[in-house]
């Protein structure tokens, strides 16, 4: 098995002036799964998590 045939953990970050969403994707040679999703506003905790599963659904309220 070479480097690039294994699968991997990807967290994307994507920063605004008050806001942070972010991804967390398996990516293999063949296949990009997203596995957590999320965002944070400035000043508060967390108000959005969801998790999808590996057929695509999505669980999880959103959090205050």
């Amino acid at each position: 098995m070479h480097d690039h045939d294994q699968e991997r953990t990807i967290l994307v970050l994507n920063s605004g002036s008050s806001s942070l969403k972010f991804g967390l994707f398996a990516h293999s040679a063949n296949d990009e799964t997203l596995l957590l999703e999320g965002a944070a506003a400035s000043g508060r905790e967390l108000t959005r998590l969801t998790e999808v599963s590996p057929c695509g659904r999505r669980s999880g309220p959103r959090l205050k």
